[in-house]
């Protein structure tokens, strides 16, 4: 078996993440040897590495797991085509692709794209495979490598950090430190009471880590008195380690608190910032390193379901909120695994592209379109997706440009994991998409809370971006932002949870007429697939989680507060029928407290690129022709 040194893949990693990985390759190495075989491990690209082993040892297949990531896709494919040609003894190579999902699927034909849907069908869960109990020995005289010890890794992964064009001026840093360097600089007078935002989100763990979620309260109480000035809890080990730290979560309630243990259960109420969240924040790194599955993790959550449950499952099991995490998320993530696989195959038959990059362990959709020209991102409004820009995307790459539109997470057919949402995590997504799949400064337009979002990190990191469009954005304009307070978090998670669910049925039941409302001057371009689209989302697992989140978080930095910061030029589409805001106030307010913005007002309501698709395609050619 062959593991290829990480690479370009482990620039700019943190120590922890890089001495687990070297945890998880030493304990495949050492599971393999247990069976009689070993791994092989080699530094370089991976299709010359199979190339050269395929002539080494014979072989005529090289087996695979089905990818979904794009950047994995081209992988693959390149591999392929370089074996195309090669035979070994008078046979030609062949590439296998397996698929290992929770959910056992015939094919993708059959497969909706709605999870009601989906449901109903009832499609069988698949358990985890039994672990082999031998295998053929290792080839003779193919040279095993050697692990890569961490203090190697953190020398190739600064210096693949150091070979990057944002290396010196950008970095990877999170919004929340930038933010807080840039209030610094804003403050204006020792009587103003400015945010400090190292404060606000010292407040903001404190007071998240502290909520009283009903059934951890009493665990909570019970470790206050032993846990004091620990260190992060971090996974550490290869399968075993994760496997026990899997059972310590889950029997989060009823294990007896332990010194080995306290870490752990420190570290679940520590990134507890709404229930069940702390799931992906414990094992994300595990499950995409190997040493954990999602088959596993639902099987063994299932089953302390079933303990706590007398042996049955019904809607009246009382449900621990760290195995009901590990389900939920078993079941979301590997949805929209399928719904990635599905899309593409979909989108493919309509003439589109697409195509799904793993973000933080997510799948996150995108589109790109356009061989030559400038480089566009254009990034949706709240409840949207990429294909709302379904009259721009092909339009634009037809003007010579090269355009990439995203689907956020929580939003399309994006990953909706349960985490809390924030201006800031959807930033940083739109800043590393630009990073790693964009890979050059960008042109970057957004719609409503898109608008906000692209703004943000226009503001905080505009080395990556060329120009700047706003349509109809959201986010306040105030003159002397230095002296805005942050208003808190509401204090009563059980208001977020109820207030989410019937919001969310609110929005569900009134769609058709809110969407009509947003297109005042053009109703029919919102149509039946229009609305079909928003409420198929609505129902994907992990949806409600965007909703609550709304519940928590509170007035954000104004709009102008990032254009400041922003040096290039602004174009500001507004549409002047905006349901949702002021728009002939805004655009005189943006004009009159923002240097480097222009403002197009145009006859439209709230999304403007897709009621009056031409005119807008036709403002923002001629804006990029002199940028």
């Amino acid at each position: 078996m062959c593991a290829k040194c990480p690479g370009i893949g482990i620039a700019g990693w943190a120590n922890n993440l890089l001495e687990s990985l070297v945890d998880a390759v030493l304990n495949l190495r050492l599971s393999l040897q247990s069976l009689g075989s070993d791994l092989l491990v080699e530094e370089g690209a991976s299709k010359d590495i199979l190339l050269k082993l395929a002539k080494e040892v014979g072989a005529t297949d090289i087996i695979t797991e089905e990818e979904v990531d794009q950047g994995r896709i081209e992988l693959i494919s390149s591999v392929y085509k370089s074996l195309s040609n090669l035979s070994v003894k008078g046979k030609p190579v062949e590439v296998t692709q397996y698929r290992l999902s929770l959910y056992e699927t015939e094919g993708l034909g059959a497969l909706t794209e709605s999870y009601k849907d989906f449901q109903k069908l009832k499609t069988h869960v698949a358990l985890p495979m039994a672990p082999p109990t031998f295998l053929p020995p290792f080839p003779e005289g193919v040279h095993r490598g050697n692990v890569p010890s961490l203090n190697e890794l953190v020398t190739v992964s600064k210096r693949l950090q150091a070979e990057s064009p944002w290396a010196e001026s950008l970095g990877r840093h999170p919004a929340s430190i930038l933010l807080e360097g840039e209030l610094r600089l804003a403050e204006n007078s020792a009587n103003s009471e400015l945010w400090g935002l190292k404060g606000v989100f010292t407040w903001r763990a404190n007071y998240l880590s502290a909520s009283p979620f009903d059934e951890s309260q009493k665990r909570r109480k019970k470790l206050s008195d032993k846990v004091h000035k620990e260190e992060e809890w971090v996974l550490r080990g290869g399968e075993i380690e994760t496997l026990n730290a899997l059972h310590s979560y889950l029997k989060f309630l009823e294990a007896a608190v332990t010194d080995d243990s306290v870490k752990l259960y420190r570290a679940v109420w520590m990134t507890e910032s709404r229930p069940g969240t702390s799931f992906r924040e414990l094992f994300g790194t595990s499950l995409a390193l190997g040493m954990l599955s999602w088959r596993r993790v639902y099987q063994v959550a299932l089953e302390y379901q079933r303990a706590r449950s007398g042996g049955f499952l019904s809607l009246l099991s009382s449900t621990c909120f760290t195995i009901a995490a590990a389900i939920a998320e078993a079941q979301s993530n590997q949805w929209h695994r399928l719904l990635a696989l599905k899309s593409r195959e979909e989108a493919k038959n309509k003439g589109w592209h697409s195509r799904t990059w793993i973000w933080r362990g997510f799948f996150i959709q995108y589109t790109a379109h356009g061989e030559q020209g400038q480089a566009v991102v254009l990034v949706h409004g709240f409840g949207a997706f990429w294909e709302h820009f379904r009259q721009n995307i092909k339009e634009l790459a037809k003007m010579q440009k090269r355009v990439w539109a995203i689907s956020l997470l929580g939003f399309g057919k994006s990953e909706k994991p349960n985490v809390l949402y924030t201006e800031l995590l959807w930033a940083e997504l739109v800043r590393d998409f630009i990073m790693d799949v964009v890979q050059e400064p960008v042109s970057l337009a957004g719609n409503s809370i898109g608008g906000y979002i692209v703004a943000l990190v226009a503001g905080l990191w505009p080395s990556l971006v060329r120009s700047l469009i706003l349509l109809n954005p959201a986010g306040r304009v105030i003159p002397e932002y230095a002296s805005c307070k942050y208003l808190k978090p509401t204090k009563n998670s059980g208001v977020a949870w109820i207030g989410s669910r019937f919001l969310l049925l609110y929005l569900q039941t009134q769609c058709r007429d809110t969407l009509k409302k947003c297109y005042p001057i053009n109703s029919s371009r919102a149509d039946d697939w229009l609305l079909r689209e928003v409420l198929r989302a609505s129902y994907d697992p992990g949806a409600i989680a965007v909703l609550e989140s709304l519940f928590y978080l509170r007035a954000p930095l104004p709009l102008n507060f990032f254009l400041d910061r922003y040096d290039a030029k602004v174009l500001v589409i507004q549409g002047a029928k905006d349901p949702l805001q002021n728009s002939l106030q805004k655009a005189n307010m943006l004009k009159a407290y923002c240097k480097n913005v222009s403002v197009a007002l145009v006859n439209s309501g709230h999304c403007p690129h897709d009621e009056i698709p031409e005119e807008v395609n036709g403002i923002i050619y001629n804006w990029l022709a002199t940028v």
